[in-house]
């Protein structure tokens, strides 16, 4: 919960536009419709995808949320965090520009 309102505010909103840039946000064991009655009562407006049986969690944790992959245009991760901290979203966004800077 901490973590998700930076995201959107500090790299989403910043980078939503991009052609060359995607964010979607996993709801682990959730529905479409949680993760829409969620993001209105949170009012967050970045892109959700269900993961209702938690198999794409599965594939890239055991524990710990939130967690943030970065993929590169190559398709490798280029980043993985896991876990709140303020610097972390920082980090995400410069990772993320690094990439995108790429030709």
């Amino acid at each position: 919960m901490a973590e998700l309102p930076q995201i959107e505010e500090k790299i989403y909103k910043v980078l939503k536009d991009r052609k060359d840039f995607e964010l979607i946000v996993f709801g682990r064991k959730h529905s479409v419709e949680e993760l829409v009655k969620f993001k209105e009562s949170k009012n967050i407006n970045v892109p959700f995808a269900e993961d209702p049986k938690g198999e794409i969690y599965g594939k890239y944790a055991e524990k710990y949320i939130p967690r943030a992959f970065v993929v590169g245009k190559d398709g490798k991760i280029k980043m993985i965090s896991k876990g709140t901290k303020v610097t972390s979203v920082e980090d995400i966004f410069k990772v993320i520009n690094n990439e995108l800077e790429k030709k």
